[in-house]
């Protein structure tokens, strides 16, 4: 069984988060903040998968959560969300790493293409960081290294969509020269 996708929704409007729980089904747990202050501290208790995070919230902007949050985890993944589409503040919360940048009114299966787009992104860049931790530690010559690289890759990346997410790896601890011969 896969695990739910911890959601962080931080708007001030409940509406929001009303719709993502109706509308996103059973695979998603969700979270609500109602401001950025209540965010901050829901970020770092929970440490959710992904955050929709609105950008116009009394107090603390959208904008200053983000910054915030990024200074807490750089690798976090927020979803802006904002009813005020503004060239300025899409340009700001792109520069400061969120990862999309969705308008409201939205629909909701707009913003689960979005939030699946955004974790399978999270999910390549995780096994293209596993790979090169194997390579860099265990192939001195880049040839060998570009050449299983690719196949275990893309071997990982199958295991990963056939699977419920959970993938165990062992490596065998052989030496390059053993397993450039098996090549």
């Amino acid at each position: 069984m896969k695990e739910k996708v911890k959601l962080l929704v931080i708007d001030d409007d409940p509406t929001v988060s009303w719709l993502l729980s109706e509308g996103l089904g059973e695979g998603y747990e969700i979270l609500t903040a109602r401001d950025g202050n209540e965010g901050i501290k829901f970020f770092s208790q929970s440490r959710p998968d992904l955050i929709l995070l609105d950008i116009k919230m009394p107090g603390l902007n959208g904008i200053q959560v983000l910054e915030q949050i990024k200074e807490m985890d750089r690798l976090s993944e927020v979803i802006m969300l904002s009813g005020h589409g503004e060239t300025k503040n899409v340009v700001e919360s792109i520069r400061l790493g969120a990862s999309e940048f969705i308008n409201k009114p939205f629909d909701v299966k707009e913003v689960e293409i979005h939030i699946q787009k955004v974790l399978e992104k999270n999910k390549k860049h995780d096994i293209d960081v596993l790979v090169d931790e194997i390579f860099v530690s265990e192939f001195a010559d880049r040839k060998s290294q570009a050449n299983v690289r690719e196949r275990l890759s893309e071997a990982i990346e199958k295991a990963l969509h056939e699977s419920d997410g959970l993938l165990r790896i062992e490596w065998p601890h052989e030496t390059e020269r053993d397993y450039k011969e098996q090549l």
